[in-house]
C-alpha cells in the first residue's frame, strides 16, 4: 500500500491512490499515449533527423538520447512500424480499442510475406479483435497467419524451409538470440559444431553449453579468416572502430556500424592486427583529411610467423595456423612493441 510519508511522492498521491476502475482508465490512457508516441517515433525515423548529431542508426540514437537498451529500442521500433504501415490498426490503438498486448500479437503478423494481405484485411481484424482478451488474440493471430500462409503460398513454388535467427545485444554487451532451423540447416550446424568442438584434456571443466559456444566462436573466426570477400590480406571482416589516438594505450572505441561502445579487451585484440586509417579533425571535430591506410601485420609477415609457430602457442590449444591471428607479445598500442617477427605469436 502507498505510504503517504514517502515525501516527494505526495504531490502524486491522487495518481497513486486509486480505485480499480480508475486504474483501468489510467492504463487505457497510458496505452493510447504509447500508441501516439510510437507514431511519433515512426515520423522521426522517416525524417532521418536522428542523424543530425552523428548517430549511425535510429536505434543507436534511441540508446544515446532516450537511454534505452537495445531490447527496448527494438520493441518500440516494431510497434512504430506496425502502426505506421496500417492506418486502421493505428486508429484503433490511439482510440484504445486495441490493447498493447493485442498490438504485440499483431506485430507477429507484420512480416514481409504477410504485409500485402494484412493491409487488405486490417479493417476485418480491427473489427474482430476488440472483443477478445490477450490470450484469445494470440490464438486468433496464430490462426490468421496459418490462413495467410495458405493464401500466400497457394500459387507459389515450394518455399524455402522456414529458418529464423534473431539476436540482440544486452546492456552488458552480451549477444542474446533465438534460433529456429529446419532439419537440413540444423544438421549442418550440428556437424559444424561437432567438427569445431575442442577438448582440453582431463582438466577441461567447461560445460557442454560453454564448449559449444566456444566452437561457434571458432567457426565464425575461421570463416572471417578464410572467406573470399574483400578485407585485409587474410580476409579479416571489415569492422570499423572509431577511437582517439590518445586512448591507444587503453582504447576507448566505438563500433562505427552499430554505434555501440566496444569492450577494451575487444578493441585491444582488434588493434593487434588490423587496417588503420587516420582521420584529421579541426577544433570543431569536423574531418579535414584522411591518412593512408596501413596493415599492422602484413600477409608475408603472418606467413613467416605461422611457419615458425605451426599454430596456436597457448598452452593446451592445438589450433592450426589458418584458425589463428598474429598477436603482439609486447602490445604496440600500449607497450610500444614493434610489429616484427620476434614480437609476434600465433594465438
Amino acid at each position: 500500500m502507498y505510504d503517504k510519508t514517502m515525501g516527494g511522492l505526495d504531490d502524486f498521491a491522487d495518481h497513486i491512490v486509486v480505485m480499480p476502475g480508475e486504474l483501468v482508465e489510467l492504463v487505457a490512457q497510458h496505452e493510447r499515449q504509447s500508441a501516439l508516441l510510437a507514431l511519433a517515433m515512426a515520423h522521426v525515423s522517416e525524417t532521418g533527423r536522428w542523424a543530425d548529431h552523428g548517430a549511425i542508426t535510429m536505434r543507436s540514437w534511441m540508446r544515446d538520447e532516450l537511454r534505452m537498451s537495445d531490447t527496448d529500442a527494438a520493441s518500440w521500433q516494431r510497434r512504430a512500424d506496425l502502426l505506421n504501415r496500417y492506418p486502421a490498426i493505428a486508429e484503433a490503438a490511439v482510440a484504445g480499442t486495441l490493447s498493447a498486448s493485442q498490438l504485440r500479437e499483431l506485430e507477429k503478423c507484420n512480416r514481409p510475406k504477410y504485409r500485402d494481405l494484412l493491409r487488405l484485411m486490417q479493417h476485418d481484424l480491427v473489427n474482430e479483435l476488440p472483443r477478445l482478451n490477450a490470450a484469445e488474440t494470440a490464438v486468433a493471430c496464430d490462426t490468421w497467419r496459418r490462413y495467410a500462409d495458405a493464401l500466400v503460398d497457394e500459387h507459389a513454388p515450394p518455399a524455402e524451409p522456414d529458418r529464423m535467427f534473431v539476436t540482440t545485444r544486452a546492456d552488458d554487451g552480451q549477444l542474446l538470440g533465438t534460433l529456429s532451423l529446419d532439419d537440413a540447416a540444423a544438421t549442418e550446424l550440428e556437424k559444424a559444431l561437432s567438427n569445431a568442438l575442442t577438448h582440453e584434456g582431463p582438466g577441461d571443466t567447461r560445460s557442454t553449453a560453454r564448449r559449444q559456444a566456444d566452437a561457434l566462436f571458432d567457426i565464425c573466426a575461421f570463416f572471417n579468416l578464410n572467406h573470399e570477400a574483400e578485407g585485409t590480406p587474410r580476409h579479416h571482416p571489415h569492422v570499423s572502430l572509431s577511437l582517439h589516438a590518445n586512448t591507444l594505450a587503453a582504447p576507448v572505441a566505438t563500433n562505427v556500424d552499430t554505434g555501440r561502445p566496444v569492450a577494451q579487451h575487444t578493441a585491444n585484440a582488434a588493434l593487434c592486427d588490423c587496417i588503420i586509417h587516420t582521420i584529421l579533425r579541426d577544433a570543431t571535430n569536423a574531418p579535414t583529411g584522411f591518412g593512408r591506410q596501413r596493415y599492422t601485420v602484413s600477409k608475408k609477415l603472418f606467413k613467416e610467423v605461422a611457419a615458425r609457430d605451426g599454430g596456436c602457442r597457448v598452452r593446451g590449444c592445438n589450433r592450426l595456423p589458418k584458425w589463428c591471428h598474429a598477436h603482439h607479445i609486447a602490445w604496440w598500442n600500449r607497450d610500444h612493441g614493434p610489429t616484427d617477427y620476434d614480437n609476434l605469436v600465433q594465438s
